[in-house]
């Protein structure tokens, strides 16, 4: 988490592992700190999914992995890439705050 979210003080699970065909997946909150010389913590709601290629890879064809890792960089391209200019669309078009959360 320390990779995506620096500054990581405490992290939880909301729920237990959610296993999909090609992935699992955790909702979980964490809490940071956004700056160093702030004390207080922001908090917020992420879903960690995981792909673990040598799990995958014993069951499954190396088509099959190929195609679970290109989604899962699809996917990440989308979060990184769209859904900030999703979000200011959306703060700018709308009379609500309401966001979209990756």
């Amino acid at each position: 988490l320390d990779r995506v979210v620096p500054g990581v003080v405490t992290s939880h699970h909301l729920v237990d592992t959610i296993s999909q065909a090609n992935a699992e997946g955790q909702q979980v909150v964490v809490h940071y700190n956004q700056k160093q010389e702030e004390e207080d913590d922001v908090c917020t709601k992420l879903f960690v999914k995981r792909v673990d290629a040598r799990k995958y890879a014993e069951n499954k064809s190396w088509a099959d992995l190929r195609r679970t890792l290109l989604y899962a960089r699809t996917e990440t391209r989308f979060y990184q890439e769209f859904l900030p200019k999703l979000n200011s669309a959306s703060s700018s078009s709308s009379t609500s705050s309401s966001t979209i959360m990756p």
